[in-house]
């Protein structure tokens, strides 16, 4: 078993990123997770499907993160979405 592979259960997370520092998807993406995965190797093979599948589009971006990590990012997205619907309604 790998070192890695003790910080299981391990997804792959992506989408379309608003631009390439990869911090904001872009405008009507959510954020593409799949597994979970029992080990980082299986993620791996996932994670080259899709990115090789999005190679064309410098955009798109997909990591293989644990259980902890996608909690953050999914936190962050949540946070930045409640900003952003405060900002819209204070342009109506």
């Amino acid at each position: 078993m790998r070192e890695q592979d003790s910080d299981g259960p391990f997804y792959v997370v992506g989408g379309i990123y608003k631009n390439t520092k990869f911090t904001k998807l872009a405008p009507g993406e959510e954020l593409q997770v799949f597994g979970p995965f029992d080990t980082h190797g299986k993620a791996d093979d996932v994670w080259r499907d899709k990115s090789f599948a999005m190679v064309d589009n410098a955009m798109a971006r997909f990591t293989v993160r644990s259980q902890h990590e996608l909690e953050e990012i999914e936190h962050k997205i949540l946070k930045q979405k409640k900003k952003d619907q405060k900002k819209a309604q204070g342009k109506d």
